[in-house]
């Protein structure tokens, strides 16, 4: 039983590593979810704080997932519309698959931008401030990757090299 437990673990933390790519996907918390169950269910287990930290972190990546796509449209010259856009464009750029959570912020900034345009003498141009967006995404995504590979390596730490 426990080496179905520590298969399935490896499965989720797999998972959780292509769904830091895969905007459909909740990566880091798919990836936690690996550890808890090798932890809690197998002879293999983090300790306390281990388990805290990294589900702190967990929490805080996947909000701030969607906070950087804000900052970024902010940061480059967005004002309130292109903002909307962005969050718009994710909503329904859900419908369509993960090119669509990619492109939909960007297109929703981009359109945001070319609303607030004609309102404001001093703004961005749209294109910079879609790009703001694409580049809060991926800046998100490294956030995502990183802690997703770092649970990778507590699996293979606790189960090989420990």
């Amino acid at each position: 039983m426990e080496i179905a437990i520590i298969v399935l673990s490896a499965l989720l933390i797999i998972v959780g590593i292509i769904g830091s790519l895969v905007p459909v996907l909740p990566g880091p918390p798919i990836g936690f979810s690996g550890l808890l169950i090798l932890s809690l269910l197998t002879s293999y287990t983090f300790t306390n704080a281990e388990l805290v930290v990294v589900g702190i972190l967990t929490g805080l990546v996947t909000v701030l997932d969607y906070v950087i796509q804000i900052y970024g449209v902010k940061k480059y010259g967005g004002g309130k519309m292109a903002i909307n856009g962005t969050v718009v464009g994710f909503i329904v750029g859900l419908l369509f698959g993960p090119l669509g959570m990619i492109l939909g912020p960007f297109l929703g900034a981009y359109g945001g931008a070319l609303i607030e345009k004609g309102k404001t003498e001093n703004q961005s141009p749209p294109i910079k401030i879609a790009l703001g967006a694409f580049l809060g995404f991926l800046g998100g995504t490294v956030l995502k990757m990183a802690l997703s590979f770092y649970m990778a390596y507590m699996y293979v730490d606790i189960l090989f090299l420990n």
